[in-house]
């Protein structure tokens, strides 16, 4: 499976309804990203910790994603640090097995 999931966690040091209010206006042009599936955004308020979770269909797109404005605007924003990067492989058939959202799921 070409498939690829992205990681980006980083830690922030403002409120989160000022951190979500930053980030509001960047749902639209994240879902309009070439070869991004979806994404999941998840926050740990106590830990002022954020993450997004996304599936590419494949290395290219993910690759691009990465070295593309929006990330590079993400980078730059002052409030935000401690930033972890993971790109990882997907092991389809436990995925699939559990009812992850990847392969040909991921797509209907």
């Amino acid at each position: 499976m070409d498939q690829k999931i992205l990681q980006i966690t980083f830690k922030y040091n403002l409120t989160t309804e000022e951190l979500g209010k930053d980030f509001e206006p960047l749902a639209d042009p994240i879902s309009q990203v070439p070869g991004l599936l979806w994404k999941t955004w998840t926050v740990d308020e106590k830990e002022h910790l954020f993450s997004g979770i996304y599936l590419f269909a494949t290395q290219d797109a993910l690759d691009a994603y990465i070295d593309g404005e929006i990330v590079a605007g993400v980078l730059k924003h002052p409030a935000l640090s401690n930033f972890d990067v993971k790109k990882l492989d997907i092991i389809e058939e436990f995925s699939l097995k559990t009812r992850a959202p990847v392969g040909a799921a991921a797509i209907a």
